[in-house]
């Protein structure tokens, strides 16, 4: 993307960004939870957490256009994401890829995160281009094995809040065909769909939806894998500076999409057994940063900048 680089990631005028306790209100666990002050020394709000201004002093931010062509509205473009730095010192997109191909492409090495190998022919997928959805999609969703190249695109389909929901992948794609789906051992794809320089989030650690969720925003307590029943979940979910996505979902049992507008699934790059693989799953309730769900599954995909 524009190199899609990660410049604003490692530059030391931001090496403080907003850290903050923003888990609030009792959960099912019984755990009961207030904000702390963020690191730019805000206060909080009314909701008990901090306020995050569209400031790049506070959370910096940029927009690069990725430079692989993708298909909407009938034609060949480029499509401009939002990328900032957030609370646990990583750039990420803050909107969902739409990567589209109406034909069999090449993508190559240096362009895409292809690490085993130095270029992969995709084959034509099976995808609504124009917004509309026809039996033979939805089949080939639900007919199809792992080892298919499958994505759907929104294109322009938008939430309440106007945003676009992307497009939808299979893992198999998702990970550029680089995990087969008998490939049973857990282990971390060596390529992905994400543009050179960046990534599927981790399974752990820096740069995964686990450290970003629990350690660096504190949805999660410590020891838990997920949360449930958080005041206001959705509201610190949906805006600035997250601004996930409930694009739902299309379910490979018979390739219609279901819950858009009340949950979202993003891949991560872990292969888990039992032809499954990790996600965060995530509701107005509910955050899941480790899921596994099964990769036959069209989820949506943001990109993490791989550390320099």
């Amino acid at each position: 993307m524009q190199e899609m680089t990660a410049d604003i990631c490692n530059d030391t005028k931001y090496v403080v960004t907003p850290k903050a306790t923003i888990f609030n209100g009792t959960n099912v666990y019984g755990q009961t939870g207030t904000a702390s002050a963020a690191a730019n020394a805000d206060t909080g709000n009314a909701l008990s957490r901090p306020n995050h201004p569209n400031d790049p002093n506070y959370v910096p931010q940029t927009t690069l256009t990725d430079t692989r062509q993708t298909y909407l509205d009938g034609a060949l473009t480029t499509k401009t994401y939002t990328v900032r730095k957030l609370a646990d010192g990583n750039c990420w997109m803050t909107d969902n890829l739409a990567l589209n191909w109406n034909s069999s492409r090449t993508f190559t090495s240096g362009d895409t995160n292809l690490n085993s190998v130095a270029s992969k022919t995709v084959d034509v997928n099976t995808q609504s281009l124009d917004g509309t959805v026809t039996d033979a999609e939805k089949n080939a969703w639900a007919g199809a094995g792992t080892d298919a190249w499958l994505s759907r695109s929104s294109n322009g389909a938008v939430d309440s809040e106007s945003r676009p929901y992307g497009t939808y992948y299979n893992w198999y794609t998702a990970t550029m065909g680089s995990v087969l789906s008998t490939d049973s051992t857990p282990a971390t794809a060596p390529d992905d769909i994400c543009p050179k320089n960046w990534q599927l989030p981790r399974y752990e650690g820096s740069g995964s939806w686990l450290y970003l969720f629990r350690e660096a925003y504190h949805f999660i307590e410590s020891g838990k894998g997920n949360i449930y029943g958080t005041t206001g979940l959705s509201t610190i979910l949906n805006e600035f500076p997250l601004d996930m996505v409930y694009a739902g979902n299309i379910y490979f049992g018979d390739g219609t999409r279901y819950d858009n507008e009340t949950g979202g699934v993003n891949w991560s790059q872990y292969a888990l057994p039992d032809n499954q693989a990790s996600a965060v799953n995530f509701s107005d309730v509910y955050v899941g940063p480790n899921h596994g769900n099964q990769r036959r599954y069209g989820f949506s995909v943001r990109c993490v900048a791989k550390a320099s």
